[in-house]
Order: C-alpha cells, then structure tokens, then sequence
C-alpha cells in the first residue's frame, strides 16, 4: 500500500476516503490481495476477512476465471490495415533525440 502512497492512489486508479489496510484471501499457492477499511476494529476486519475467504471463488482474479466474459470488452486492439505503415510522429522523435542528449551528458 505504501507504493502507491506518493500520489495518494491506492492502484488502478482506486482512490479511497479512508486509508486501508491489504489482506490476503488466498490459499497460500495463489495470492488473492484485496483491501478493506483501517478504520475498522480488529474483530469486524478478522469477520471480513474470514467472509471474504469464504466466498473468494465469487471473486475472479483473471480472465481466465471469467469463462462468459466477451473478450472484445477486455482486450484492446488497434485497427491497422495489413498495407499501412503506422504513422510515426514528430513528437516522437523530438522526444528521443531530448533524450539520447540527456543520456550523453
């Protein structure tokens, strides 16, 4: 939790009110981390943590886990025509040249 702590972002761009605490769900082989409130008292996140151990199979972790998913909701593609070269920008390599120069000095 403290890496992402530098910009006040708890990962995936996840920004919560109250600071939290990770926990780990898995079974041992397979880490399964997820975060619940630090505000809570030490018996309500132990009864949180054991529920959500329990139910963790509700809780998919990769795609493969998500059988009736569509893949075109989660993979990305870039429509490229099989004749076109991608456009390379200037920017690009304004950027590269700034900082090939960075790297000699």
């Amino acid at each position: 939790m403290d890496r992402f702590a530098h910009d006040g972002k708890l990962g995936q761009g996840f920004t919560s009110a109250d600071d939290l605490v990770e926990v780990d769900i898995g079974d041992g082989d397979k880490p399964r981390p997820t975060f619940i409130s630090a505000k809570l008292d030490s018996e309500c996140k132990q009864q949180l943590t054991n529920l959500s151990k329990a139910y963790k199979d509700c809780f998919p972790w990769d795609y493969t886990e998500m059988p009736g998913l569509d893949r075109s909701i989660v993979e990305h593609c870039l429509p490229i025509k099989s004749r076109f070269w991608p456009h390379h920008s200037q920017l690009a390599d304004v950027i590269l040249i700034f900082f090939l120069i960075l790297r000699l000095k």
